[in-house]
C-alpha cells in the first residue's frame, strides 16, 4: 500500500511517499524550483517521488496533508478576538504600541518573516506602529481563510498539478494535525515498537511543541504547548535579531554560538 505525504502551503513545501511502512522517496520543492523555504504546492516534489518508486497517483491508497486547518480552530478564533481587543486599547496608548513596533524593527521583521516563512502559520502579526491594527488583524484573518482553504483543498490541487481528473484520486485524504504528522513521521517508519516522541518547532495549528508515546500502530499524545509560547519562534526572533533576514537561518545562528564569548 502506498501513502503519499504532502507538505503544503507552509514552509519548507515538500513530498514523501511511503510503501508498508517504509519510504520510498522523500523531496523538497526547493530542490527543483531553486526558492529556499518554498511554501505553495509540492508538485515537483510529488512527480519525483511517484518516478523513483515507477507508479502514478493511481497507485497511491491514501494522501496525508501535515496540516489540519479545524484544529484548535475555538482557541484561534479567541485568540485573535482579544488581540484584536487588545489593539484597540492598543491605539489609545501610542506609546506602548511604539516600543513593542520597535522589538521588530531592523533588517528582519519578525512579523514578515514569520507570515512568509513557513513553521509559523499561526503566529500573529505585529505592525510597526501604533496605526492600523484593525486592518492588520482583518488582512490576517483573511490570510488564514485563504490559507486554509487551499490546505482543505489540495485533493483539485494535486489533480491540477498532474494533469489528471480528480475522479482518477482514489485515493483517501486525511488532514492530520501538524505536530502529530511531525510525531508520526518520525514514529511509523522507525525500527521501534515503542517509543517517546517530541515535536517542536515554531507553529503548526497553534501549537508549538507535542510530545507522546508511540506504540505499535498508534500515538497517544500526553501534552502540548500552544501559542504564543515557542522556542522556535524565540530562535527565529534571535536570529532576526541578529540580522538576516525573515526564516530559515536559524541553523547559522546555532552553528557560530560556539565561537562567540558569553
Amino acid at each position: 500500500m502506498y501513502i503519499l505525504g504532502i507538505n503544503a502551503y507552509h514552509g519548507d513545501a515538500a513530498a514523501a511517499l511511503i510503501k508498508d511502512g517504509k519510504i520510498i522517496a522523500a523531496a523538497e520543492e526547493e530542490r527543483f524550483n531553486r526558492v529556499k523555504h518554498c511554501a505553495g504546492f509540492p508538485t515537483e516534489a510529488i512527480k519525483y517521488c511517484l518516478r523513483a518508486a515507477g507508479i502514478t497517483i493511481e497507485d497511491v491508497a491514501h494522501v496525508g496533508i501535515s496540516r489540519d486547518p479545524s484544529a484548535h480552530l475555538h482557541k484561534k478564533i479567541l485568540f485573535t478576538a482579544q488581540r484584536a481587543s487588545r489593539q484597540i486599547v492598543g491605539r489609545r496608548r501610542p506609546a506602548v504600541a511604539s516600543k513593542l513596533a520597535g522589538l521588530t524593527k531592523g533588517n528582519g521583521e519578525l512579523a514578515r518573516g514569520i507570515s512568509e516563512g513557513s513553521d509559523q502559520d499561526d503566529a500573529t502579526e505585529i505592525t510597526e506602529n501604533g496605526n492600523g491594527h484593525n486592518r492588520g488583524v482583518l488582512r490576517q484573518i483573511a490570510d488564514r481563510l485563504g490559507n486554509a482553504a487551499k490546505v482543505r483543498d489540495v485533493k483539485n490541487e494535486l489533480a491540477v498539478a498532474l494533469s489528471v481528473s480528480k475522479s482518477k484520486l482514489g485515493a483517501t485524504f486525511h488532514n492530520i494535525e501538524h505536530h502529530r504528522a511531525h510525531l508520526a513521521s518520525a514514529f511509523f517508519v522507525s525500527p521501534f515498537a515503542r517509543a517517546a516522541l517530541v515535536s517542536l518547532d515554531g507553529f503548526g495549528d497553534f501549537i508549538s511543541t507535542m510530545w507522546g508515546v508511540g506504540e505499535g500502530n498508534s500515538i497517544e499524545v500526553m501534552d502540548q504547548v500552544e501559542y504564543p509560547h515557542s522556542l522556535g519562534i524565540l530562535y527565529t526572533a534571535t536570529t532576526q535579531f541578529l540580522g538576516f533576514p525573515y526564516y530559515g537561518d536559524e541553523g547559522k545562528i546555532m552553528g557560530l554560538a560556539p565561537y562567540g564569548q558569553p
